[in-house]
């Protein structure tokens, strides 16, 4: 089916993203932003907050626009808030690094990010859902356990291969390891630089060609709901 290949393919696309950000996370953290340790603990917990606000967000907007286009518009704004503290920085216009500016506007860029984000992926769950309402429409069975999960597999899949290429990115911009941040050189921080913008925005944009072909709209939810309840 249509709806669950798209689907799942979003998702798997977004997880590998996820796994290159979550192994160079401390890289980023430490040798392009230079955050201290101690300024480092803040990140987890502006996701555990934007977690917290997505329990108002998603439902509004599952309400208010229909699942698919709140899917496009939530990785359209996470990808770009995910990306937009490298871009910034790339280009000269983010705070320095010994400024006391730089850590408060990455929180908040990330708190917005993870917000979408944990939106994106409570509505995909929802419209997992709905192709398993299609899916008893078109066979007379369900298999819930069975799409869900596909989910888990391609996000314990995803996330191994997102570390991967983690790894072949950092080989392929020659960053130095086990050494202090005076001795990385220039062009390996910048190119650290390019992995968390342009690189990681290009998967998140790439995920949109999938999403995009979902099929199942409100009209076609209610007709295969209709169709099944009579």
């Amino acid at each position: 089916m249509r709806s669950y290949l798209t689907l799942v393919a979003y998702m798997m696309i977004i997880y590998v993203a996820n796994g290159v950000g979550i192994i160079l996370t401390t890289y980023f953290s430490t040798y392009f932003f230079e955050f201290s340790e101690r300024e480092m603990g803040g990140l987890p917990i502006a996701a555990g907050i934007s977690g917290l606000v997505c329990f108002v967000v998603a439902p509004w907007l599952g309400q208010k626009i229909d699942k698919k286009w709140t899917v496009v518009l939530s990785t359209l704004v996470f990808g770009l808030f995910f990306c937009l503290p490298f871009f910034l920085k790339l280009v000269g216009f983010y705070p320095a690094n010994i400024s006391t500016y730089s850590l408060p506007l990455y929180l908040i860029l990330l708190l917005i990010a993870y917000t979408f984000l944990w939106v994106s992926f409570s509505l995909c769950n929802s419209m997992m859902a709905d192709v398993i309402d299609e899916y008893e429409l078109l066979t007379k069975k369900r298999n819930e356990g069975f799409f869900f999960s596909t989910l888990s597999f391609a996000y314990k899949c995803t996330v191994g291969l997102g570390s991967l290429i983690g790894g072949v990115l950092l080989d392929m911009i020659q960053f130095p390891k086990q050494v202090s941040v005076d001795e990385v050189p220039f062009e390996a921080i910048q190119g650290l630089g390019y992995i968390g913008g342009p690189i990681l925005f290009v998967f998140y944009m790439v995920s949109l060609l999938f999403i995009l072909k979902y099929p199942i709209d409100k009209a076609r939810y209610k007709s295969i709901r209709s169709q099944i309840a009579s």
